[in-house]
């Protein structure tokens, strides 16, 4: 098996044998290309085509032609295999519950090993927000950088914790002072990460604040590696921005890609006991946009990207994937809804993210 193909395609591909098993008849064959069709593994234009090339064919061909095409497209998206593997599930035979699980370990042998984070207590989570900054770059139902029809309190509300923060309408120099007195004051030694989702309008320095002056990222998470902050030493720091990041609203392309993870390295013990660690290490940033283009928030329903944000670290998904995995799905969710700028096209946003994690990050279940 190719090293590039990802672990669903590793999966599937190594059970075909069970897989021709299941689907050994045209209508359990038939019933599943739907129900893929039906839950967007497959599109209807690719359905087509498969059945336009291997017309007349046997039909393990066209089962096998099938399966290796979805496992392609389910690529490197962990709840698309699960959504493949309840499909063959639905099939209600035992040999298709024997399929599905088979798959399911293959999937987790293929996945990826990184070290994790321990987890001795939980995060303190913060968010920041300002309710309104000045008029919005663009004037439209779909505004960058306007205020949110619902409150930072109701957005926050929707990813479960026990211990929030919540500042609003801060000044660049208040937003820095608060993230790091936050982080000095009510992270211990008993938390295992620090969380920051920060709500604002945004220019490509940086975060602006109530008075529009700018706080950078560097400068924030400048503020967050203090000695104030020691009990944070090699602990995930995370921050989330919705907020623009220029004025730019590309045109979008098709393309394929994949986000290929690091490989493992060893670190080097200091003679303390502790690991010599780099001030940049454990930070994850997520921003809503891509580097130069607006953000969007919708004047009724909000932002797509914080909104995609609450669905993935629901403990539907973050019980069982890494934030390295949710923030992939979320990407995929955000980057494939157009968004009407009454233009010539559809602005697609793209969220980005920028890692210098160590290992895996799971919320815990």
């Amino acid at each position: 098996m190719s090293s590039t193909e990802s672990p669903a395609q590793k999966a599937i591909k190594e059970n075909l044998g069970i897989l021709n098993r299941v689907l050994n008849s045209e209508a359990v064959f038939r019933q599943v290309a739907q129900k893929c069709v039906e839950r967007r593994l497959i599109t209807v234009d690719e359905l087509t085509q498969l059945n336009d090339r291997f017309s007349g064919q046997a039909l393990q061909a066209r089962v096998e032609a099938f399966v290796l095409r979805v496992a392609v497209l389910l690529g490197d998206l962990p709840e698309n295999i699960d959504g493949f593997l309840s499909i063959i599930k639905e099939i209600d035979t035992l040999i298709a519950e024997k399929a599905a699980n088979t798959i399911s370990q293959s999937y987790a042998k293929y996945g990826y090993n990184l070290p994790k984070y321990e987890s001795p207590g939980g995060s303190v989570p913060a968010v920041v927000s300002d309710s309104a900054v000045g008029p919005s770059p663009i004037a439209n139902s779909t505004n960058a950088g306007s205020a949110q029809s619902s409150s930072p309190q109701q957005e926050k509300e929707e990813v479960t914790s026990d211990a929030w923060v919540v500042q609003e309408d801060l000044t660049a120099e208040e937003i820095k002072k608060k993230v790091g007195g936050i982080a000095a004051g009510s992270v211990t030694k008993k938390h295992d990460s620090f969380i920051c989702c920060i709500l604002s309008h945004g220019n490509p320095k940086g975060i602006e604040g109530v008075d529009g002056e700018t706080v950078t990222v560097p400068e924030l998470a400048k503020s967050v590696i203090s000695k104030e902050c020691s009990a944070l030493r090699g602990k995930p720091k995370i921050f989330f921005f919705q907020a623009c990041r220029g004025t730019k609203v590309p045109e979008p392309i098709a393309a394929d890609s994949s986000v290929p993870l690091p490989p493992n390295k060893e670190e080097k013990m200091v003679a303390d006991g502790f690991r010599a660690l780099p001030p940049e290490a454990d930070f994850l940033i997520g921003f809503s946009t891509s580097d130069g283009n607006v953000a969007t928030r919708g004047v009724e329903t909000g932002s797509q990207y914080i909104k995609a944000l609450c669905k993935f670290l629901d403990p539907k998904y973050s019980s069982r994937f890494s934030l390295d995995e949710l923030l992939l799905l979320v990407n995929y969710e955000v980057s494939g809804n157009p968004i009407d700028y009454e233009m010539s096209y559809k602005y697609h946003q793209m969220p980005e993210i920028r890692s210098t994690l160590r290992g895996k990050f799971y919320f815990k279940k």
